[in-house]
Formats: structure tokens, sequence, C-alpha cells
């Protein structure tokens, strides 16, 4: 298994908060060089250490599903990234979310657009990767092509471009203080955390938090909901990214639950990991 240090961070991240959520693509496909890019990327993300070590196969397929309706609403030229991860299987699901998110910022890194599309995806379709139905399922996928100036009255009706506020997202050594940019302290600054802001989920309900203490840990929770595995990846992918490209060094561990909630005064959230700034 590699290590993330094999992944440029900061080309990921110098075009973050260029990405938004595309519907409609243009008449021209990824070029072949593109395609070599992604596939070596993804090359990597098969590969790679991550702090939630779990089982995650991501594919690119070349073939276009302009005729499956599910797909109805996704108009142009595209090819197909997603993944496969086992059944019931939690980790594998944060592990998704969180290499999926790379895969789609190395799109973006590269001026191609995307979409998460979740839901119940045809087998005989998504067929680059063999894998057992009753054992396995693809969570997500989105198509990767160039920008065709799509609706974006679509887009606005959906949401895309809506985030939650500071004060709703992020707290200050307990949740009893919202974190304010008054209160960072280096290496932290307001761009890393307005990056992280920015980190895509399902329908934008962005159900996660994420505390800030002055020993600079960065402790992430979740609200129960059915796609909070994923968005928690997602989420924990944007800030590594961020964390990465701004040479914030240190490490994801899994503290102890119960000594955080009795210290930082969660409600009705779940812990799920930290990061642990070197000193």
């Amino acid at each position: 298994m590699s290590t993330t240090n094999t992944i440029d961070f900061k080309q990921l991240n110098e075009r973050l908060l260029e990405r938004k959520s595309i519907r409609t693509y243009g008449d021209k496909y990824p070029t072949t060089e593109q395609v070599k890019e992604i596939e070596n990327f993804i090359k990597t993300l098969n590969d790679i250490q991550t702090p939630f070590k779990a089982q995650v196969r991501l594919c690119l397929q070349t073939e276009d599903f302009s005729f499956i309706k599910t797909f109805g609403f996704i108009t142009g030229s595209k090819y197909w990234i997603y993944g496969v991860i086992p059944l019931n299987n939690i980790s594998a699901l944060k592990q998704f979310g969180y290499l999926f998110q790379l895969l789609i910022l190395k799109c973006t890194s590269m001026g191609l657009s995307t979409v998460w599309l979740g839901g119940t995806f045809t087998v005989s379709a998504f067929n680059v990767l063999q894998y057992d139905k009753n054992n396995e399922f693809i969570p997500c996928v989105s198509p990767v092509g160039f920008n065709g100036n799509g609706n974006e009255f679509l887009a606005r009706t959906i949401g895309s471009r809506n985030r939650k506020l500071w004060n709703e997202l992020f707290y200050w050594n307990s949740f009893n203080t919202p974190l304010t940019k008054e209160l960072l302290q280096s290496p932290f600054n307001e761009n890393i955390f307005e990056s992280i802001r920015w980190a895509p989920s399902a329908r934008n309900l962005q159900e996660w938090r994420i505390v800030l203490t002055d020993q600079n840990q960065l402790h992430f929770f979740t609200i129960d909901s059915s796609w909070k595995e994923i968005d928690l990846g997602i989420c924990v992918a944007q800030a590594t990214v961020v964390l990465e490209a701004n040479n914030i060094k240190g490490e994801w561990k899994v503290l102890d639950s119960h000594e955080l909630i009795n210290s930082l005064h969660p409600t009705n959230l779940q812990y799920v990991i930290s990061f642990i700034t070197q000193k």
C-alpha cells in the first residue's frame, strides 16, 4: 500500500472552490491523455492508505449511458467514474466518500466537470468492475466531461451551491462555542475552514460538524442520516486536501469517544475521527 504522499494535494487544492455540480456536458469527450491521467490516478487511489482503512475499488468507464432513463437529466458527451464496496460496511462507505472526492477533485483540476449521483445502478451498464451484487454494491457514480454550460436553473433548484454558515458547522473547544474567524490561531486560517465548508454532501445537508481545540486538534462528528458515512468521508477528503496543500502536518486518529463526548458536549452527534496537528 502506498501513502498519500504520492498525491499532489496542491494541484487538487488549486481549483477546489471552482468545483460545482454539472448535469449538461459538451459535445466532446475527455481526451486520450486525460483518460490516461484519470486511470493512473485511480490506480494510486486504489492502493493508498487512508484514515478509514477499508476496501474500495474505483474505475473509469469510457462508455456513455445516454440510453438509460435514470440519467435522463444528464446530457451531452461524458464518461463515468464509480466504485464498488462491500455491503453493510460502515468503514467502506466512509472510505468511498474519501477516495471518490479525491477523484472528483482530480477531474476538477484537469478542467473536467462532475456531479455526485447516488441511488440504485444498473449492473449491466456499469460493467468495468466485475462484482458480486449479493455482497457488493455501487454507492455513487459521476459523469466526467466538459461543461456544456448546463441548466443553471436546475442547479439552483437542487441547491448545488448552497452551504451552511460557519456557526452551523465549526466550533471552538466544545459545541458550546461556535468557531469565529477571530478565534483562529496558527497554523489554521480562514481559507482552510472556508474550503472545508464547501465540501459537497447529499442534498447539501452537510450533516457533519468539526470542533477545533486550542491544542490545534480537529474533531469530526456526524449527525445520524442515511448518507452520513459517505458525506463524512467527503468532508475528511476535503480537509485532507486543504491541510496538505497548506503544509499542515499531522495524523488522523480515532480517539476515545467517551472522553471527547465528556469534554466537547455534543448533542445528538456521533464522533468519527480526529486530526492531530504535528507540534
